[in-house]
């Protein structure tokens, strides 16, 4: 007969009074005494070795058997492996900001002379639409495909541990159904 376990994983026992109150004991209690709730007889606690030959207590109801099992921690570790994944890939994809906004342009506008402007306005004339990239447009650019790596990376991070986390729960799903 198997005993049972309390929810500090050590077994518990009944100890029966002379008046038939029924007391729960553990191996923490061996050797010792204990006093009855109905009666107030003071019983003793057989030794260790003696306590396995007393009848196993009944479980409590409604006490798990084990409250934090490998499901639990699936669960948690998957859900947040993706919560900071997406975050962290949502962040990343994120455009980045423009070197030149419209506010300095029209300032560098109003602060250079007519003949500049006009000098300036006759290389654009020859040149066409195209201009050669600047080097802070380069270098953001480069940080954005690397960003957009990285966010794609995360994602698939995310979506592991989504995966994990749902895994981690129909295995705790499945612990709860009753054995057939």
């Amino acid at each position: 007969m198997k005993n049972h376990d309390d929810k500090r994983g050590t077994k518990s026992y009944l100890l029966t009074c002379g008046c038939s109150a029924a007391l729960t004991v553990g191996p923490g209690q061996a050797g010792g005494v204990v006093t009855c709730p109905r009666c107030g007889a003071s019983l003793p606690v057989p030794r260790l070795g003696e306590l396995a030959r007393l009848p196993a207590a009944a479980p409590a109801a409604g006490v798990p058997a084990a409250s934090w099992t490998a499901a639990h921690g699936c669960v948690l570790g998957g859900i947040l492996v993706a919560l900071l994944a997406v975050c962290a890939a949502a962040y990343l994809s994120m455009a980045p900001r423009p070197v030149v906004d419209d506010a300095m342009i029209r300032a560098g506008v109003a602060a250079a002379s007519t003949s500049d402007i006009y000098k300036a306005w006759q290389a654009l004339a020859r040149s066409g639409v195209s201009r050669p990239i600047m080097a802070d447009e380069e270098r953001i650019q480069q940080v954005a495909r690397s960003a957009r790596a990285v966010a794609t990376v995360l994602w698939t991070v995310a979506a592991v541990g989504a995966a994990v986390a749902i895994g981690g729960g129909i295995a705790m799903a499945g612990e709860r159904k009753p054995a057939s």
